[in-house]
């Protein structure tokens, strides 16, 4: 037998999570398809680094296209882990807004990012 597990978030639906390590220097990029979406949407990421002190991390969404969006992280280096405080608003898709949750772990001195993800629904897009 197969079962389900669907979760809420206060008001936020837990659309798709994982985890997934990745060579920094390289863009990722996901693709997210849902039911009742017309296209997949593709995210693409993209890992900077900045010499100078201080360096927080810090992140950029750059559209791409109207089914693509660049998210572009600088300075996420910590071992430890480095995070949004409170999930990040991409657009909508299925009538809702889609926001990104994320803890991305760096090490010193090494190429590999580990990446924690999720993607939520949040409320319902109300059009005029």
């Amino acid at each position: 037998m197969r079962g389900t597990v669907e979760i809420k978030n206060g008001i936020y639906d837990l659309l798709i999570s994982g985890s997934v390590v990745v060579n920094g220097t390289d863009s990722t990029e996901l693709t997210l398809t849902s039911a009742g979406e017309l296209q997949p949407l593709k995210f693409i990421i993209k890992f900077e680094n900045e010499d100078t002190e201080p360096s927080r991390p810090r992140k950029l969404a750059k559209v791409v296209d109207a089914t693509t969006l660049e998210m572009i992280f600088t300075n996420y280096n910590n071992s430890f882990g480095s995070f949004a405080k409170e999930p990040w608003y991409l657009g909508s898709i299925i009538n809702r807004k889609l926001y990104f949750v994320y803890v991305i772990y760096g090490f010193a001195n090494a190429k590999i990012k580990k990446i924690d993800y999720s993607f939520y629904l949040g409320e319902e897009i109300v059009n005029g």
